[in-house]
């Protein structure tokens, strides 16, 4: 087996999973690159959440022209866990990283309370999460009627003094429930609510520092240029066993160049 000493190696693997190896790496520099390959991955996962959370509430529009009641109610719950957990997946990570005094925390908390100040959808969002905990699913109907171009719409219908009755919501959401007083149809407040979680997303993430990021997607992409057509570029690392030359396993780390190249086209400094 000859000399399989822990080292690093730049390879290209094909579709069918043969490495070809290119040349070793020198500690420094497999430290650099292992560090640019956290940092990207660790930025995405921020990304994640948010397209996450917008792709379950798509699946609002979807299940509704079904008419199933289960599908519905279970989409719309789901909705709403997202929905939480998005917020609280920020505020842990801020909070974890930079701390409650933290000016990337008070921008968070500023941003989150002028969406609940001046949405209604994103109010009654909590509200409802609330609700449900608390009592049960409120009753909501489902309504279709053909448009002046042929087309099928729907709603979804709730009424306001039914769930001002059943429950103790804040004021807030109560002054808003008894100005509507009546049927009001939910599903547009779906995308309310998702326009203004892009718009936490977006103050909160240009708060980190989106710049050292970027920084690190260009260094990693001048790595393309060993890449081999569509074989995937990688650094890897003979582990030895506890016998002399023997082989405990392989770790393959990826260089995620699609991801970087993303992040550099889609990441927008705050001006």
């Amino acid at each position: 087996m000859g000399n399989i000493r822990n080292t690093k190696r730049l390879v290209n693997i094909s579709n069918n999973r043969e490495y070809v190896v290119l040349r070793g790496v020198y500690k420094e520099e497999s430290e650099t690159i292992s560090r640019l390959i956290s940092n990207i991955v660790k930025f995405e996962k921020h990304n994640l959440e948010i397209k996450q959370t917008l792709q379950v509430f798509e699946e609002v529009k979807v299940s509704i022209k079904g008419k199933e009641n289960n599908r519905i109610i279970r989409v719309i719950k789901e909705s709403l866990s997202f929905f939480r957990t998005f917020l609280n997946y920020w505020e842990t990570y801020l909070t974890r990283e930079f701390g409650k005094e933290s000016e990337q925390f008070k921008t968070f908390k500023i941003e989150t309370s002028k969406q609940f100040h001046n949405s209604f959808a994103y109010r009654f969002f909590i509200g409802l999460g609330n609700y449900i905990q608390h009592i049960n699913f409120p009753s909501i109907s489902i309504k279709s009627w053909i448009n002046q171009n042929g087309l099928v719409e729907y709603s979804l219908i709730a009424n306001s003094n039914e769930l001002l009755r059943s429950f103790s919501w804040k004021s807030s959401v109560k002054n808003d429930l008894n100005r509507i007083n009546g049927n009001f149809d939910i599903l547009p407040l779906f995308k309310d609510v998702a326009d203004s979680l892009i718009i936490i997303h977006n103050v909160t993430i240009n708060k980190l520092d989106v710049l050292s990021v970027l920084r690190d997607c260009q260094e990693l992409l001048l790595y393309k240029k060993e890449k081999i057509n569509d074989c995937k570029l990688a650094m890897i690392e003979y582990k030895e066993g506890i016998k002399p030359n023997t082989l405990k396993g392989i770790s393959v780390e990826e260089f995620p160049f699609e991801l970087a190249e993303q992040i550099v086209s889609n990441t927008k400094l705050e001006k």
